[in-house]
C-alpha cells in the first residue's frame, strides 16, 4: 500500500515538474496547498512514548490529502538489533492518505492535533515539493537520531528552510529544561522501567540545559513553541506561523499499564532492606553469604558490558558523556571467578576492600558530575557499602 501511495506521489510530483512552464497552471496550484503539522499522543509502545508528528499536505484543487511521516522503520531490516544497539537504524518516509494516517490512531485510542500552518502560496509550494522528492525516490532513507534527527526535527528544520524570512521562537515556558527532564515529563510515569533503563546509559550531554530549538526533538514541545511562533518576512512583515488549529494538545500519559512489578524507586529501597537484614544475619552467624556477592557480582559486570559497549562502540547520542561507566562496568565479571578461586583456596578476601574502594570513588566522582545520577545507582552504592563493611568485620572476626 506504502509502495503503490509513493509511486502515485512521484507521478504527481513529475505532472507538476512538466506543468512548471505554464503559469497559470503553476500559479493555481501553489494556491491550492494547504499544510499542516499533525502531531500525535502517546501509544503504549516504548518507541510512541514521546508521541510522534507528521506533516499533511493537501492538494485543494487536485483532490490529494496525505500525510507524509518520517518515522517509518523497518523491524525486519537484517541486523536490526545490532544496527539499533550500534546507533546505525535508518528511518525512511512514509506517505498515506490523511483519512487512513487518522484512523490508525483513532483505532489505538490516540489523537492527532492539527496545526494549520500559516504559509504563502510559494512557501507552501516549496515545502510540499521538499517532501514529494523524499517521497519518490525508491530507498530513500536518513539517519535517525533521537535527540537531533528526527520525526519532528527533521519537519522544523524543512518548514524554517520554505519560509521567506525568519521564523522566531516564543521564550521557553519552563525556563532552560535538558532532554532527561522532557524524557521523563513524557515516559517517567508511564513506563518507569523505561526511563530507568535510560538513565544508566544516557551520560552528561541529556544534563544540559535547551534552548527552545533543541527543546522541540519531543513532537509536543515542538506543537507547544509553533502556536506561539511568528515568520519575521524579509518584507518586514509579521504573521504567525499557526493560522488555525483542530483537535487537543497532546499531553503525556500520567500512569503505567497494570504491572506486577514494583517501580524502580520500590525495587531499589527493597533491594537495600534485603542487603541489611542479610547483613545483620551474617553479622550475628559471622557467616558471609557468598552467594549474594556473586550473584551481584554477575549482575554488575552483565549490566556494566551494556553500558560500556554503548560507551565505546555506540553512535548513539549521549552514550559516550556516560559517568556511571565509573560503576557500571564489565570488570566484576572478570572479578567473579578469581574471587569463587581464592574463597576455594582459603586466601583472605580482596573482594571487601576493592568494593570498599569502588563505592569511596564512585561516591565522591558520581554526585560532582554534571550528570544527574538516578537513585537505583544510589542505593546500589549502599548495598556494595553494606557487603564491603560486613565482609572486612567478619574477616578481623573469624569464629
Amino acid at each position: 500500500m506504502n509502495r503503490f501511495v509513493g509511486l502515485l506521489v512521484a507521478v504527481f510530483l513529475a505532472c507538476s515538474l512538466l506543468s512548471a512552464p505554464r503559469a497559470a497552471a503553476q500559479t493555481e496550484a501553489v494556491d491550492s496547498i494547504e499544510v499542516s503539522l499533525l502531531t500525535c499522543s502517546p501509544g503504549k509502545q516504548a518507541y510512541e512514548l514521546y508521541g510522534h508528528a507528521a506533516l499533511r499536505v493537501r492538494f485543494v484543487d487536485r483532490g490529494k490529502d496525505l500525510v507524509f511521516n518520517y518515522g517509518v522503520f523497518d523491524f525486519n531490516t537484517p541486523h536490526f538489533a545490532w544496527r539499533f544497539m550500534c546507533g546505525e537504524t535508518d528511518y525512511t518516509v512514509g506517505v498515506y492518505a490523511y483519512a487512513d494516517f487518522c484512523a490508525g490512531y483513532t483505532a489505538e485510542g490516540r489523537d492527532v492535533y492539527e496545526q494549520c500552518l500559516n504559509l504563502r502560496p510559494a512557501e507552501a509550494h516549496r515545502l510540499a515539493n521538499r517532501v514529494m522528492q523524499d517521497a519518490a525516490v525508491a530507498g530513500w532513507t536518513y539517519r535517525y537520531n533521537f535527540l537531533y534527527d528526527n520525526c519532528i526535527t527533521r519537519l522544523v528544520a524543512m518548514i524554517e528552510a520554505s519560509v521567506e524570512g525568519k521564523i522566531v521562537w516564543p521564550e521557553a515556558e519552563n525556563g532552560s529544561r535538558t532532554f532527561r527532564q522532557i524524557m521523563h515529563e513524557y515516559a517517567g510515569a508511564a513506563a518507569p522501567w523505561n526511563t530507568f533503563g535510560q538513565d544508566l546509559i544516557l551520560g552528561a550531554e541529556v544534563d544540559e540545559p535547551l534552548d527552545v530549538r533543541r527543546q522541540m526533538f519531543a513532537p509536543a514541545y515542538a506543537a507547544r513553541y509553533f502556536d506561539g511562533a511568528v515568520i519575521h518576512s524579509k518584507n518586514g512583515t509579521t504573521r504567525p506561523l499557526v493560522r488555525s488549529s483542530h483537535g487537543s494538545p497532546m499531553q503525556p500519559r500520567t500512569a503505567a499499564d497494570d504491572s506486577i512489578w514494583p517501580s524502580p524507586l520500590t525495587a531499589s529501597l527493597l533491594l537495600v532492606a534485603a542487603t541489611l537484614m542479610l547483613t545483620i544475619w551474617e553479622l550475628r552467624r559471622r557467616r558471609v553469604c557468598r552467594l549474594f556477592d556473586d550473584v551481584l557480582l554477575l549482575a554488575r559486570g552483565g549490566l556494566g558490558v551494556v553500558v560500556a559497549f554503548l560507551f565505546f562502540c555506540s553512535v548513539h547520542p549521549a552514550v559516550g558523556s556516560n559517568w556511571l561507566l565509573l560503576l557500571l562496568h564489565p570488570l566484576p565479571l572478570l572479578a567473579l571467578p578469581i574471587k569463587v578461586a581464592r574463597e576455594r583456596r582459603g586466601c583472605t578476601p580482596l573482594y571487601p576492600w576493592t568494593t570498599l574502594a569502588e563505592v569511596l570513588v564512585a561516591g565522591v566522582v558520581l554526585p560532582l558530575s554534571p550528570q544527574e545520577v538516578p537513585f537505583g545507582v544510589y542505593a546500589l552504592l549502599c548495598v556494595m557499602l553494606l557487603r564491603a563493611v560486613s565482609g572486612l568485620y567478619l574477616v578481623r572476626h573469624k569464629k
